[in-house]
């Protein structure tokens, strides 16, 4: 074979223009799908911000209860009602998990498999 073909280079010349048309429409995708990570993302900070203050509202919490304590006799924190409140302080003081992780952007990858297509040669040189 001398040169492609007239078939084969229409052939060529429509894959190539498929490559290109999925290319877009999978670039445009990943545009969209951006988008809503970001979107997904300021929840996610709103979210750790109200774990946030519930954390900080949990260790008020756990304060209050354990500075009532102050005033009480030594005799009372032998007593049944101490162990009930260092159990409701305890409940009070334990931490939510660490933040949830952002979601990273999709990182469009390099598609040039039309432009490599287009540019093999329909002859030898």
């Amino acid at each position: 074979m001398k040169e492609l073909s007239d078939k084969q280079k229409a052939r060529r010349n429509e894959l190539v223009d498929e490559l290109r048309y999925t290319r877009h429409s999978i670039i445009d995708k990943m545009k969209e799908v951006n988008n809503y990570i970001e979107q997904l993302n300021g929840r996610i900070d709103e979210y750790n911000s109200h774990l946030t203050a519930v954390t900080e509202f949990r260790g008020e919490v756990a304060s209050a209860i354990e500075d009532d304590w102050q005033s009480e006799e030594e005799k009372w924190f032998e007593s049944d009602e101490a162990e009930r409140q260092t159990i409701w302080k305890d409940e009070w003081e334990c931490e939510y998990p660490e933040n949830i992780d952002l979601i990273e952007d999709i990182t469009v990858p390099e598609l040039k498999h039309d432009e490599e297509l287009e540019s093999l040669p329909s002859e030898p040189d």
